[in-house]
């Protein structure tokens, strides 16, 4: 198994509930076997409120598969997500909800459209797991 790191630090553009915000992204490329590997990402973003009591975490999955037919082959993407809580928080409801419709409208959904630029998607599902 061979791993490579990044630390990303960026400004996540201001929405009509949220103004500008610093945010620091550490990446992780993991090569599980030759033909799969993982992305996992853990993002912070202290300047939100009660941004110091979580972590944003991700996990990025692409392994190869067949695709309908068996001469095709075919990638198998899977994106976890979940929120660490690295305190008691009061509003752990509203931020998780925050953070779901902040990953799928900014992150999943852009993601999605780039992908479909140049590849067949064949199924598109969200759900947290």
């Amino acid at each position: 198994m061979s791993y490579l790191t990044r630390i990303v630090s960026y400004a996540k553009a201001a929405s009509k509930f949220i103004k500008v915000v610093n945010a620091l992204e550490e990446k992780t490329c993991i090569r599980v076997i030759k033909e799969e590997f993982g992305v996992l990402v853990n993002i912070s973003m202290p300047e939100l409120p009660f941004g110091n009591t979580f972590r944003i975490k991700l996990l990025y999955k692409i392994m190869p598969t067949r695709g309908l037919s068996s001469e095709v082959l075919s990638s198998h993407l899977v994106v976890s997500w979940g929120v660490v809580f690295l305190q008691k928080a009061m509003m752990k409801g509203m931020i998780e909800r925050g953070i779901r419709h902040g990953l799928k409208e900014g992150s999943f959904d852009q993601f999605n459209n780039l992908l479909a630029l140049n590849f067949k998607i064949l199924r598109d599902t969200f759900s947290r797991s």
